[in-house]
């Protein structure tokens, strides 16, 4: 990060970026003392989502491209960047939560993000 540049200034636009999802979940990590794995099997099992969780994912459940591709790879650090595993039925039934406004989506819509602020200065620490 100290030899990248950024591709518009702060607060200017929105940016896509891969690290702010790692330092948020840094941040929600101290907040909550739960690692991203757990929270994403909690958040999955509220909505019925069994089949969601953080990459690898298992090989006999797969459709695997026959290329070069980064199934199996596991994230780390950068899961929440985007090292889900997921299926459609599961994808369906988070657009469905969300549609519906399921009581199970509360506690995530009532995030109140000021507090998770000190959070992430702390790691600098």
């Amino acid at each position: 990060m100290l030899d990248s540049h950024p591709i518009a200034p702060p607060e200017t636009r929105p940016v896509y970026s891969n690290i702010a999802f790692t330092l948020l979940m840094y941040a929600v990590e101290v907040h909550t003392g739960k690692d991203y794995t757990q929270l994403v099997r909690d958040f999955s099992a509220a909505l019925g989502m069994s089949s969601t969780r953080p990459s690898p994912g298992e090989d006999a459940l797969a459709v695997i491209p026959p290329m070069a591709n980064t199934w199996g790879a596991d994230y780390g650090d950068n899961a929440p960047g985007g090292g889900l595993v997921s299926t459609l039925a599961d994808l369906s039934a988070f657009m469905h939560a969300i549609l519906a406004k399921s009581p199970a989506l509360a506690p995530v819509t009532k995030i109140r993000w000021a507090p998770l602020l000190p959070s992430l200065f702390r790691l600098q620490n």
